[in-house]
């Protein structure tokens, strides 16, 4: 792996997220296979659950040698575990290719029932006054 790549997971527990990681460890040091890379991926793919409270995530590749993504996997530090989970702040991320202008969906709002349904729990979620 030449290419900087983010590997992150999660787990429902701590135990499965230590089995996790040495799976994806044992598949890691295998990244001369020619599949390993697609093992690994498909690996990720079927352990990245929202509901999984314990997450991990690690920088591979890059000018890192194989034996720095080895040891970064190994001591990657992980969320969640031993503690109870608390609900994630929210982020409100909306795109941004200049189209917008101030006011763009009042138009909308009040005229279409469910822009304005969800415009409503957007505004109580915010505790602020939709017009």
């Amino acid at each position: 792996m030449s290419e900087p790549w983010l590997l992150a997971w999660s787990a429902p527990d701590e135990h499965r997220e230590e089995r996790l990681r040495r799976r994806l460890y044992d598949l890691l040091a295998e990244q001369a296979r020619p599949s390993a890379r697609e093992d690994l991926e498909d690996l990720l793919e079927q352990h990245r659950d929202p509901a999984h409270p314990v997450r991990g995530a690690v920088v591979v590749g890059g000018t890192a040698t194989s034996g720095d993504d080895l040891a970064a996997l190994r001591t990657a530090p992980v969320s969640g575990a031993g503690r109870e989970r608390l609900p994630r702040p929210v982020a409100l991320m909306l795109d941004g290719h200049g189209a917008q202008h101030i006011r763009m969906g009042a138009q909308l709002y009040g005229q279409e029932p469910v822009f304005t349904a969800w415009m409503d729990r957007v505004f109580d979620a915010l505790d602020i006054e939709g017009v």
